[in-house]
């Protein structure tokens, strides 16, 4: 996530997708800063939300981290 606007995209659709846990900013950024860390948003070819994908890699332990694999409910 390159701009501010997509960080609050992403939050939108992770507080949608874990209305009861959603990561919340303070955590969002905390996982940034993990080496190799990405994220991004899945739509289909109508725009509708698919889900959304965040991984990267641990450095200290040597491996890598798979967060979160969210989809919408209606799919």
């Amino acid at each position: 996530m390159d701009s501010e606007d997509h960080l609050k995209e992403y939050l939108e659709i992770d507080a949608e997708i874990w209305p009861e846990a959603p990561i919340g900013p303070e955590r969002l950024i905390q996982v940034q800063k993990n080496s190799s860390w990405t994220a991004f948003i899945v739509r289909d070819n109508n725009n509708a939300l698919l889900g959304s994908v965040m991984a990267w890699v641990v450095k200290k332990a040597m491996q890598g981290g798979l967060s979160a694999i969210s989809r919408s409910e209606h799919y």
